[in-house]
């Protein structure tokens, strides 16, 4: 394996579940490096803040946007790739005939604009219904029940939608990717 005297970010692949494990034994590489010639220099595991909805109250957690990777930043030398490679708990690095890849630039970029997906086209006012029948189901109520937004926030990715049940006005704030609604078609 070569030897790079630059840093670049790789991908590695970790056991399902395992990748604050892994970020915890690598950050004791970058602590107490153990030989002169392994330089890992950062450690990311991407994630974005929601708001779900669980039992009829709003949740807030970090949700991992590439669950089982890690973003490794690394000098790759041959003492590196063998520490990184061989934590417990890392499966591989991400890249072409198993040695690892550095992502570019670009692709870095694209990972952190994840974390803020576009806005969307809903408005106050709209009517809309869930795309996915086990959403009614998850709520508690009838599945195909229309509900109105009554406000959308792009900065803190919230909707509030409105619905009539029992004959009483229902208000729910949720984060946009668990709403995952839809505008209703006219005429139905």
């Amino acid at each position: 394996m070569t030897t790079e005297k630059k840093s670049h970010w790789y991908v590695v692949r970790t056991l399902a579940g395992r990748e604050e494990l892994v970020v915890f034994l690598l950050n004791r590489l970058i602590e107490y490096p153990a030989e002169a010639d392994v330089f890992v220099e950062e450690l990311m595991i991407p994630t974005r803040h929601v708001k779900l909805l669980r039992n009829g109250k709003v949740v807030e957690k970090n949700r991992k946007l590439f669950p089982v990777y890690v973003f490794v930043k690394m000098i790759r030398t041959t003492q590196t790739w063998y520490s990184v490679r061989f934590t417990y708990g890392v499966t591989g690095f991400v890249g072409i005939n198993k040695r690892p890849t550095a992502i570019s630039a670009a692709e870095l970029e694209q990972v952190m604009k994840v974390q803020l997906p576009e806005k969307n086209d809903l408005r106050v006012g709209d009517r809309v219904k869930f795309r996915w029948s086990f959403e009614y189901a998850m709520l508690g109520f009838p599945e195909g029940i229309e509900m109105t937004i009554e406000k959308v926030s792009d900065d803190e990715r919230v909707l509030a939608v409105s619905f009539m049940l029992a004959n009483r006005k229902n208000v729910i704030e949720c984060d946009y990717d668990f709403c995952q609604v839809q505008k209703a078609e006219e005429g139905q």
